[in-house]
């Protein structure tokens, strides 16, 4: 039999020009809400087949689903040589941000590029009458805390995983 996994992987385009086209990211569900995050990313040429990330800018976009979701922050993070993605709901759903932290970015054709997503949760289970599903499983006044997805421990996210929480790009320059 064979294995049906899909090991999808995505292309990013970083050559010249780059900058002038809404790349898609990242796409997900929260909330019930589908979304996804597109990005401009301005690139300069630093060697044969080499370019550094001079500039990352952001937004996010909403198309199914009763809540908006809003990108927060975009940050790269050195440690792990990955995007942070923080995305909330009821956050920033307008304006467009710009990635921090972007001066160790060098990147060479052919190579990986990860976003990872954080979903930051509502203050409590009940908002105004939003209540925090992605934090906490309702049913009736019983109302315990939902294990926290976002962390990847294997433990905490048995079934249903996740939840779609990061993307892999290969770079095309």
């Amino acid at each position: 039999m064979e294995n049906s996994t899909v090991n999808a992987k995505g292309l990013l385009y970083l050559g010249e020009y780059s900058e002038e086209y809404d790349q898609l990211i990242f796409a997900s569900q929260s909330y019930g809400t589908f979304y996804t995050i597109y990005a401009k990313i301005k690139t300069s040429a630093i060697g044969k087949g080499e370019r550094k990330i001079d500039e990352i800018k952001l937004k996010i976009q909403n198309y199914k689903g009763i809540l908006d979701l809003g990108l927060e922050k975009a940050e790269y993070n050195d440690a792990t040589g990955q995007i942070d993605l923080f995305v909330k709901a009821l956050g920033n759903t307008k304006e467009e941000i710009t990635c921090e932290n972007l001066s160790n970015l060098d990147i060479k054709n052919g190579a990986d590029i990860v976003f990872l997503r954080h979903l930051q949760f509502l203050p409590k289970e009940n908002n105004d009458g939003i209540y925090e599903i992605e934090g906490y499983y309702r049913d009736g006044d019983h109302q315990p805390r939902r294990p926290n997805y976002n962390k990847g421990d294997e433990k905490e996210s048995a079934a249903p995983g996740v939840r779609c929480m990061m993307s892999e790009l290969k770079i095309l320059i």
